[in-house]
């Protein structure tokens, strides 16, 4: 394993006290799987005290202690950040996550330190002394495997590692051991915060290539619990014995999470809204012969969303922005209905109230299900017309501005006002091309109106 001069440099200076490193973490398994590995690695120091080990990573940069109770040092120098650490041995003294009392004990072996790891594929090692890598959980087997194995009882120590499974499986297409799948069903997940159980959703949706293997996770182990919404969808397929529901969310999710990475972007908007475009149905779900409809879905699918947000992630931009782009989800199949009687001004008013290359993605998303290799056809549609039109990134601006009409002898008030909205209407429906024009119109009227 290559590792930067300073790394050697440190393995080096704490030798010479006794110490042994130990590469550890995401950076070693990333390493193994042939990842791009990120150069911010965590090592473990064996066989050194806190104040020595703390003395010696002072002469390699700017030293911060991160946990004093679990002895975590970062250590910043010019090239890189390392999250340092004494090994420890952790003991359950409360609810949540945090609660747990670490034992620092540089005296641990590596073994006995690779028990409170979650999952054998990130309890390796590789020590830098003797160049050999260090696996007694034979976690490199289950990275061959493509197998998530927890290392051993501790792991239902921390029910937030159910959420971090489902995570990992996702950003790494792996899946998760039935034994593990079982230890994840006993764990109390409702006693975790908000935020963390968001934040844990929030990366897998923006990390993960297919975030529907993390979600398929938390169905099979019962963590849809958390998100009452999405539990009532997922058993709507199972109650009506039907398979229609669960899996469009799923190709939908990782429809937007393909548009995100050809695109450059990990918007969590875009996410949010392709997992929640679904969450009305099951509210209004209709039998008509053999088929499903789901009249006016979007209305429940609005004030569903509206409600999962407002429980997990108090953010006025997402509360705003996610449950609108669900209501208007079916925009597009709309306008394309009646395309031929089709005003410019619909458009462009259509543009003030969302963002159109967010809803024609969002429509294409919410159809993956199809296969369709075109993507949806009036998504396609829109998509072409609001470019033409100039309004597919960006709401049309308005020509005038009240100061404009100051100049034209109006003074501020209701009259200017009134004046600023009819031009901009004019504007809309293509009446008025350009300032000039407007200006003129303006001018006009503000004399006829004399």
């Amino acid at each position: 394993m290559h590792l930067p001069e300073e790394i050697l440099a440190l393995h080096r200076n704490l030798g010479r006290h006794g110490g042994r490193v130990v590469v550890v973490g995401g950076a070693v398994r990333d390493f193994l799987l042939n990842r791009n590995a990120s150069k911010d690695l965590d090592l473990e120091v064996f066989g050194v005290s806190p104040d020595q080990l703390e003395a010696v990573l002072k002469g390699f940069g700017k030293v911060q202690l991160a946990g004093r109770s679990f002895s975590v040092w970062k250590l910043q120098t010019q090239q890189a950040c390392y999250d340092i650490s004494l090994p420890r041995q952790e003991s359950k003294c409360g609810p949540g996550h945090r609660g747990f009392k670490a034992h620092p004990n540089p005296n641990l072996s590596f073994a006995q330190a690779a028990r409170r790891r979650d999952f054998t594929i990130n309890s390796i090692g590789f020590d830098i002394h003797s160049n050999t890598w260090l696996d007694p959980y034979d976690g490199r087997q289950d990275l061959q495997r493509r197998i998530l194995q927890h290392v051993g009882p501790a792991f239902s120590e921390d029910p937030l590692r159910v959420l971090r499974a489902a995570r990992l499986a996702a950003n790494l297409n792996f899946h998760v051991s039935d034994a593990t799948l079982a230890l994840c069903r006993t764990l109390n997940l409702h006693e975790l915060p908000h935020e963390r159980i968001f934040e844990e959703l929030k990366r897998l949706l923006i990390e993960a290539p297919a975030p529907s293997v993390g979600l398929e996770v938390m169905r099979k182990t019962d963590a849809l619990a958390l998100f009452p919404e999405f539990g009532r969808t997922a058993d709507w397929d199972t109650v009506n014995k039907t398979a229609s529901l669960w899996p469009k969310i799923l190709a939908a999710v990782d429809c937007m999470a393909s548009y995100a990475r050809s695109n450059g972007d990990s918007h969590l908007t875009m996410m949010l809204a392709a997992l929640c475009h679904a969450l009305g149905q099951p509210h209004v779900g209709k039998r008509l012969a053999s088929n499903w409809t789901f009249p006016r879905h979007m209305l429940h699918g609005q004030q569903a969303c509206v409600e999962f947000l407002q429980c997990l992630a108090p953010q006025r931009e997402l509360n705003r922005t996610v449950p609108y782009l669900v209501r208007m989800q079916q925009m597009p199949d709309l306008l394309y209905r009646w395309r031929q009687s089709l005003k410019q001004g619909t458009l462009h008013r259509l543009a003030l109230r969302v963002s159109i290359v967010q809803l024609t993605r969002l429509s294409h998303a919410c159809h993956a299900w199809e296969n369709s290799m075109r993507g949806h056809l009036p998504a396609v549609w829109l998509y072409t017309e609001a470019q033409k039109l100039g309004v597919l990134n960006h709401p049309p601006t308005p020509f005038l501005q009240g100061k404009d009409l100051l100049k034209l002898g109006l003074l501020p008030g209701p009259q200017l006002g009134q004046l600023l909205r009819k031009v901009f209407e004019l504007q809309l429906d293509g009446e008025l091309q350009d300032k000039d024009q407007a200006m003129r119109w303006a001018q006009k009227t503000v004399l006829t109106c004399s």
